[in-house]
């Protein structure tokens, strides 16, 4: 099929191909595809895929892809990702990153997640995080985080927190802290909390 053909597909003929055409697929084709063609690529198509066919993705093609999807990818494929293809993965596709696949990617990559795609992160794959890329996250990722998965922070990865990020945790996402983290702060880092982030503590919180 020619690349105007390839570009013609729908979801549904997509995922009608049978395996081994998609791994025939030149690097050029796989550019060809809409986002529409893109979606409808199957669990066992994505698999059969090398990883010069994933790398040829665009970001708005990655951006078009599922959690199912991203689930289906190998870590040597997220390897071939830019930092703008992480940046694009969306808030819900994140759901489908394995605890192993996260643990894998670089901290560049941790740092080029949005604003969505650490807020769509369950608890079970922030606590995956390592301290490294807990300490690469930005202070705009910072602010993301929920009451929930702040909960999960070990107290090592916290304290790897600058004072901008600590600055940058919402008031409702304070109320995750525990005790003993709230006890490990230094009184400069307790400081830069904003006064609805104080008033916002239990009352357990506010007795450390």
């Amino acid at each position: 099929m020619t690349t105007d053909q390839i570009a013609a597909l729908t979801s549904k003929q997509v995922a009608a191909l049978g395996t081994a055409s998609i791994a025939a697929l030149s690097t050029a084709q796989i550019v060809a595809m809409t986002t529409s063609g893109i979606a409808g690529l199957t669990s066992a198509q994505i698999t059969t895929m090398s990883t010069d066919q994933v790398e040829a993705f665009s970001s708005t093609q990655v951006a078009a892809l599922s959690s199912v999807q991203i689930g289906a990818l190998s870590m040597d494929d997220f390897e071939a990702f830019s930092t703008a293809d992480i940046a694009a993965i969306s808030s819900t596709g994140v759901w489908g990153l394995s605890t192993a696949t996260l643990a894998a990617l670089s901290t560049d990559q941790i740092a080029a997640l949005g604003t969505g795609g650490i807020a769509g992160l369950s608890t079970t794959q922030i606590a995956a995080l390592s301290t490294a890329q807990v300490e690469a996250l930005t202070s705009l990722q910072v602010g993301a985080l929920t009451s929930k998965q702040v909960a999960v922070l070990s107290s090592d990865a916290f304290a790897t927190f600058s004072t901008a990020d600590i600055a940058a945790i919402t008031a409702s996402a304070i109320a995750g802290l525990s005790t003993s983290i709230l006890s490990s702060l230094t009184t400069d880092k307790i400081a830069l909390l904003s006064t609805s982030a104080i008033s916002g503590l239990t009352t357990g919180q506010s007795r450390r």
